[in-house]
């Protein structure tokens, strides 16, 4: 019985499809929860080429401003453009946030449509803010793919998390001011006396 060319159309990317599905594995996957403080989480780098690394940071009491987010960071030097990274921010019903940083995609994950796609050109970073649910600093998200400040033998994907300096309100330094003018006058009337 031969195979009509209708049917061969549809079998042979099924058939191409799975056989590259089985020759890539995941090396493991690293979930993290992130403390609302300033850390920066490492993606361990794949042992092979046929094996990625996937990294999960879940934050509870945040939320980004669009819902879902996909990052690719694209190969510098490569002549065609090849993903060698992807993330995925995504708010999580119940007011927390989840990025999934994934090292060496494969198949290449393409943007559903409703999500927001971002091409970062490597070794440049993705930043993004993620504000708090329940009245705490916003959280200041970095993501970086292949970056070149790191050493040989670290890692060089990850994401790093850093919470904006705490500034005194106008009023404390205020009231701080006058603290200072009363303490000195007090002083100065010692010293005299």
């Amino acid at each position: 019985m031969a195979v009509g060319g209708s049917a061969m159309k549809t079998l042979l990317p099924t058939v191409i499809g799975v056989l590259l599905l089985s020759s890539v594995a995941f090396g493991g996957t690293t979930s993290v929860t992130c403390s609302g403080s300033s850390q920066t989480i490492f993606l361990p780098e794949p042992a092979s080429i046929t094996e990625a690394e996937s990294l999960t940071i879940t934050c509870p009491n945040y939320q980004f401003a669009n819902a879902s987010t996909l990052v690719d960071f694209y190969e510098a030097n490569s002549p065609t453009p090849v993903v060698s990274d992807t993330a995925t921010l995504s708010n999580i019903p119940g007011s927390s946030i989840q990025i999934i940083f994934t090292s060496d995609p494969f198949p290449i994950i393409f943007s559903p449509i409703g999500i927001v796609n971002v091409p970062v050109m490597e070794p440049s970073t993705f930043t993004t803010t993620a504000l708090s649910t329940n009245g705490g600093p916003p959280l200041t998200f970095t993501l970086f793919s292949d970056a070149d400040n790191v050493p040989a033998s670290s890692p060089s994907d990850g994401v790093s998390i850093s919470t904006p300096p705490i500034v005194p309100e106008p009023s404390s330094l205020a009231l701080l001011g006058t603290g200072l003018v009363v303490l000195g006058g007090a002083l100065r009337r010692r010293v005299r006396f």
